[in-house]
């Protein structure tokens, strides 16, 4: 496989990387597109949203279980990410017990509303 390397924003227009993978988009479960559009309205006014019982209760133990004791910094680092602030790096690399939030399909809807054909998620 020829490996593309694209050392200047502008080389972006010269090269098809987005036909290389076909998009997935619409693929998952179908939503009802009222609540994406009352989702995006929240979007659209606030910059987020918040989804409550995305997942069970025991989902999120699970997924608390394994992130808490990933965490390598008791606080932010500079001041553009607070020193009072935790964070983990890298979640999707780490661990898959996250892997319901990136392939709910509620979310998947979401994000294939917000973002251009064949985005790439690939961080929390």
């Amino acid at each position: 496989m020829k490996k593309t390397i694209v050392r200047d924003l502008r080389e972006y227009g010269r090269v098809d990387l987005a036909g290389k993978y076909t998009s997935t988009a619409g693929s998952q479960e179908a939503v009802d597109p009222a609540l994406i559009d009352r989702l995006m309205s929240d979007v659209e006014r606030d910059g987020f949203a918040i989804i409550e019982g995305l997942l069970s209760a025991e989902k999120l133990e699970e997924i608390k279980q394994d992130a808490l004791p990933r965490f390598e910094h008791s606080s932010g680092r500079n001041n553009f990410e607070g020193f009072a602030t935790q964070r983990l790096y890298a979640v999707m690399a780490k661990t898959f017990t996250c892997d319901a939030l990136v392939e709910h399909p509620l979310i998947l809807a979401l994000l294939d509303r917000i973002f251009e054909p064949n985005y790439l998620f690939s961080q929390f």
